[in-house]
């Protein structure tokens, strides 16, 4: 795991931008919904702030959205793709 130690504000920006996730606040957390075609694939949840994140917590983001941590390292780091992360999700039979 290479990005811990990010804030959830970096990571729930990164969601939004890669993976099209509209967030909706409920008290201190926001939680949204990745979507193909208008169906509810995955649900993450992401505290509200800007909040270090550790490893624990970003593991347990990386299980919501189906990926393993190194996976999501790469969403994070640029080099997965929603194309790719849709491939993914298909290999798992989610889509």
């Amino acid at each position: 795991m290479k990005k811990h130690g990010f804030s959830t504000h970096e990571h729930r920006r990164c969601c939004e931008a890669k993976l099209g996730i509209d967030f909706v606040r409920t008290g201190n957390a926001s939680h949204g919904w990745f979507k193909k075609n208008k169906l509810r694939i995955r649900r993450i949840t992401v505290l509200e702030g800007k909040h270090l994140i550790g490893k624990g917590l970003q593991k347990s983001m990386a299980s919501q959205l189906g990926l393993t941590t190194d996976q999501f390292d790469d969403l994070l780091g640029c080099s997965l793709k929603k194309e790719e992360y849709e491939e993914i999700l298909r290999g798992y039979g989610m889509m």
